[in-house]
């Protein structure tokens, strides 16, 4: 391989990985806001209305959430997810066709 083959991939290397730290935030977060939800959300998945029941369950249910300042709150959607299927009851057959 020539030299100016080299000096050119190396180049292009050098972009690319400059691109990539100037995108691996923005892809984090949007992973972060797509595992999580807001308390609205986390209320309605789990079919409350009044905040007060919701918290109180919270509580007795140990279900984590992160604080990220005085009126803010997210969930994970995986500890939602979880609770959800704590409370399944039954079983569900499947007839054979």
């Amino acid at each position: 391989m020539s030299d100016e083959a080299i000096t050119l991939l190396r180049s292009i290397a050098e972009r690319l990985d400059r691109i990539e730290q100037r995108t691996a935030p923005v892809l984090h977060e949007q992973t972060i806001r797509d595992e999580s939800m807001s308390l609205r959300g986390a209320m309605q998945m789990l079919g409350y209305e009044s905040t007060k029941r919701f918290w109180l369950t919270v509580r007795r249910l140990g279900i984590p959430y992160t604080k990220l300042n005085q009126r803010r709150y997210i969930f994970r959607r995986e500890d939602i997810d979880a609770v959800l299927k704590q409370r399944q009851v039954g079983t569900r057959k499947v007839r054979a066709a």
